[in-house]
């Protein structure tokens, strides 16, 4: 669970914040293209992780 205000609980990443989930999933998109079974060519940003999310 992601408090987007900040200050929440930590989601499965250990991010505690958007921008925290970017980086996460820049440093990790190879692996996570190969778990998810997609080709994505670039990794989501802060903004698309708030639309999800909300």
């Amino acid at each position: 669970m992601v408090d987007v205000a900040g200050g929440g609980p930590l989601d499965l990443s250990g991010q505690g914040s958007l921008v925290g989930l970017e980086r996460f999933a820049k440093c990790h998109r190879q692996t996570l293209n190969e778990l998810l079974g997609s080709d994505f060519g670039k990794s989501p940003s802060d903004s698309t992780f708030r639309l999800l999310l909300t």
